[in-house]
Order: structure tokens, then C-alpha cells, then sequence
């Protein structure tokens, strides 16, 4: 992987000249960012080669030790929901959704539609086995899916 990197080099005469320095990544580098991040209980296999090597640039650039902080801070800011269990106990905590009663399990794996990545949640209450479903984006929106008995 590489980057282009702004240096600025003086020549003899006090010329100033601007150039661009391409900058490589190994896949070696790439390869540790992603143990790094297994290590730390983050599902690497949910970024592309390319979003790690800008994590290890952001990484060289703020001289952290490892990628995890920056990828956190990715996380974070993009509100990111990465797990099936995260996304039922954000219904839980969503006052809009969440019901005094109902349990809420995910169902499946993560999937996708025109709106981004989602988990499946069922709401059961002791009285139905499904009350509800919802998708539950990774970016925290919830929209409730219409069924039909």
C-alpha cells in the first residue's frame, strides 16, 4: 500500500521546490494492525486493507503504539454498533423502542440493505413469541419491521 507525502526540498540557491515522496506500507505492517486489533477484541475482518493501512498512518502520525486507539476513535465517532448483543441491549436502552417485559434477542448475522449494515433484533414478551422486529443499524438507527399474523 502506499501514500503520497508532501516534502518540501531546498535546493542550492535558495530555490524552494515542492515534491510528492510516496510513502509503502507492508502488508506485513497490515497483517500486525490486524493481530493488534483481534488481540483487543475488535473484529478485524470488518475493515479492508485499506482502512487498516490509514489507521496505521493515523497511527504514525499521532505516535500511538498501536492502531486500536485510533480505530476506537473511528468507532466512536461513526457510533458504530459491532456486535448482535450491542444492538439488542441498544434497543433496551432506547426509550422509544424499548417495552417493560419484552426480551430482546438478535437474530442472525450482521446483513445489509440500501441503508447500511444491520442486525435483526426480535422483542418476545411471555405472551408471543415475537412482538416485534427491528433493524438495528451499526450507526444506532432502529426502524421496526411491519409483521403481519
Amino acid at each position: 500500500m502506499e501514500k503520497l507525502q508532501n516534502n518540501s526540498v531546498e535546493m542550492q540557491g535558495n530555490k524552494r521546490e515542492q515534491g510528492d515522496l510516496i510513502t509503502f506500507v507492508s502488508m506485513v505492517e497490515v497483517e500486525k494492525a490486524r493481530r493488534e486489533l483481534k488481540l483487543s477484541q475488535i473484529d478485524e475482518s470488518n475493515f479492508s486493507d485499506a482502512e487498516i493501512v490509514l489507521a496505521i498512518q493515523k497511527q504514525k502520525e499521532v505516535n500511538a503504539s498501536t492502531v486500536v486507539p485510533i480505530v476506537l476513535d473511528w468507532l466512536v465517532e461513526a457510533n458504530f454498533i459491532v456486535s448482535g448483543s450491542q444492538a439488542a441491549a441498544y434497543i433496551r436502552k432506547n426509550g422509544k423502542y424499548a417495552v417493560e417485559g419484552f426480551q430482546y434477542k438478535t437474530i442472525g448475522e450482521m446483513d445489509f440493505d440500501s441503508n447500511g449494515n444491520y442486525y435483526l433484533v426480535i422483542a418476545s414478551s411471555t405472551h408471543k413469541k415475537m412482538e416485534c422486529i427491528y433493524k438495528v443499524y451499526t450507526n444506532g438507527e432502529i426502524k421496526e419491521l411491519v409483521v403481519e399474523a
